[in-house]
């Protein structure tokens, strides 16, 4: 198989960006799916079932198609490697081919949803992708890069019984654990981390711009009295009422983050 993805990549690479787009934008939807459906869920335990089990499908989707996940396939390359059906430079260049192929297709989802808002320009739900985001990126460089491998791990794990399994239904069951898995057990993917970093990210630019051409026509508006502090428009924070401590925040979960410009605002 990895002689195969080698040629499909040398022969027709736009094919193999499309593959690769295509599985990254899928790890995305799966993204989505347990980011709207563990929005409100408290109990951490709970919380990361319910996301391993709507994510779980994405592997799925991904290898019933025909399409390409990087993490998922980083094995195949290896034993190609050790086997000598392709070298180890036809290896790197398949894993970086791949890796911005997915890439791709996470950030142009997630992109694309950050820009179409609806429902999730409800607090509850970008309160919860911001949240999110901020676990994703507040953690240190060794503690992704380990979390990461063992991610791998469980994808390349579902991968090789996907390819072992005789039945379809074989195929789905065992394809579904790897995503299921790594949801669980909180340890991270590449792809999905960019799609969760992007929403908000997407969000945030929105609401940037917003603020930059309200002030183009109100040129006045650059600052509120709240509470007799001096607020400036300076920054962009989550959509929230500033407790007089600034330690916390609150918002309704029906609240729109279109609502809440005057609150979008950073202490000077």
């Amino acid at each position: 198989m990895s002689k195969e993805k080698w040629k499909i990549l040398k022969n027709r690479p736009f094919a193999f960006l499309l593959h690769a787009f295509a599985g990254g934008a899928i790890v995305a939807f799966g993204a989505t799916l347990s980011l709207s459906i563990s929005a409100g869920i408290s109990t951490p335990g709970l919380q990361n079932l319910v996301m391993g089990l709507v994510f779980g499908f994405s592997l799925v989707a991904i290898m019933m198609t025909g399409m390409s996940l990087i993490t998922a396939e980083m094995a195949l390359g290896i034993i190609g490697v050790f086997h000598k059906k392709i070298t180890i430079v036809q290896y790197i260049l398949f894993v970086i081919a791949g890796y911005i192929g997915n890439a791709l297709g996470s950030l142009s989802f997630m992109s694309i949803l950050a820009f179409a808002g609806g429902p999730f320009e409800k607090s509850i739900y970008a309160l919860r992708a911001h949240a999110l985001a901020a676990s994703k990126t507040g953690m240190n460089g060794l503690s992704i890069f380990l979390l990461g491998i063992l991610c791998t791990w469980f994808l390349q794990t579902a991968m090789f019984m996907y390819l072992k399994a005789k039945s379809d239904v074989g195929k789905m069951a065992v394809a579904y654990y790897g995503p299921f898995a790594f949801v669980g057990s909180m340890i991270e993917h590449a792809i999905a981390n960019i799609g969760f970093i992007a929403l908000p990210l997407g969000g945030n630019l929105i609401i940037l711009i917003s603020i930059k051409w309200f002030h183009s026509l109100y040129p006045n508006f650059s600052e509120v009295e709240i509470s007799r502090e001096r607020l400036l428009v300076k920054d962009i924070m989550l959509p929230a009422t500033m407790f007089p401590d600034k330690t916390r925040t609150t918002v309704n979960s029906d609240d729109s983050i279109i609502s809440f410009y005057p609150l979008f605002l950073k202490y000077d």
